[in-house]
């Protein structure tokens, strides 16, 4: 018995040897906050007008702000909306109702441009929030040069159906956790997104 032990024990730190150089076997993750990653890479997303960004991939405008807050010289202003369902949605309605780049803010020197089409602001789905999720990095896990106010202690109102009447859904930014089972009475902020023409 004595002489097969050490043959076993070999046998054993070989096995483990290989297993440990066997690609996927190790937790090759990068632990990298978005404000790290996003100083050195380049964004895909492209300012078209002041606080107006173009995604080339979804081919979807984003306000680089919260509703609610005005895009000043490269500053979000004011205060994001943080309300409930049914009043995100009236905010909503009152912005289309503007129907204008003015209506969120994004302004060139305080007054509106003239060539600027007007924008069909809504509010994202789950889908549209995972597009700018898809990032290699959190806390928050979007392009924080392309946002500029991300809270990230909060989730952000998706316009997919909720769970039932009662529940709406919403993605956390801080790390792109998502649901469907947030109350409509909760209050949250919201981002904005329109299709590009």
């Amino acid at each position: 018995m004595s002489d097969r032990t050490p043959q076993r024990t070999r046998d054993w730190g070989v096995a483990a040897l290989l297993v440990a150089a066997l690609p996927g076997c190790s937790d090759n993750s990068v632990d990298l906050s978005c404000s790290d990653y996003f100083a050195d890479t380049p964004s895909r997303l492209i300012e078209k007008a002041p606080g107006i960004l173009h995604d080339p991939d979804t081919n979807l405008l984003w306000f680089r702000c919260n509703l609610g807050q005005t895009y000043v010289d490269g500053r979000c202003v004011g205060n994001a909306s943080n309300d409930d369902f049914a009043a995100t949605l009236a905010n909503l309605d009152a912005l289309s109702k503007a129907n204008s780049v003015l209506s969120v803010g994004a302004t060139i020197n305080g007054s509106r441009p003239s060539e600027a089409p007007a924008i069909n602001w809504r509010i994202p789905t789950e889908g549209e929030y995972d597009s700018i999720t898809d990032v290699p990095c959190h806390s928050p896990k979007v392009d924080v040069t392309a946002f500029l106010d991300i809270k990230t202690d909060t989730y952000y109102w998706s316009s997919s159906e909720g769970k039932n009447d009662t529940y709406a859904c919403a993605t956390r930014l801080k790390d792109g956790l998502r649901t469907c089972q947030t109350k409509k009475t909760n209050t949250n902020p919201t981002l904005l997104v329109a299709s590009a023409p």
